[in-house]
């Protein structure tokens, strides 16, 4: 499902050839973010979970963040902010899905 943008996002950057494409950096933690779902298509799907649930496991997810952030560990902070990333993601493509239904819970 392709997300409706709002108009100020509708234009994406271009790259010298004149194409669209993303940021060097953006591009690298998406297929970041790619790579662990990939990694956990084993289980449950996301749509399938309510975004209080989501919420929640963002939380921790976050709480693992800052745990990586403490210890220093780059590494560890680049999979803990895949894991922040990817459930930020669930939230908005179950808020974006669920819009039409009339149920966000």
């Amino acid at each position: 499902m392709t997300w409706p943008l709002p108009p100020r996002l509708r234009h994406p950057r271009r790259q010298r050839n004149g194409s669209p494409g993303l940021r060097p950096a953006l591009a690298e933690f998406a297929a970041q973010m790619e790579a662990k779902l990939r990694a956990n298509d084993h289980k449950r799907n996301w749509r399938l979970c309510t975004l209080g649930y989501l919420r929640a496991r963002l939380s921790q997810e976050l709480a693992e963040l800052d745990e990586a952030l403490a210890d220093g560990d780059p590494y560890l902070v680049l999979d803990e902010a895949v894991d922040v990333a990817n459930f930020a993601m669930f939230i908005a493509d179950v808020a974006i899905t669920r819009k039409g239904t009339g149920s966000t819970k």
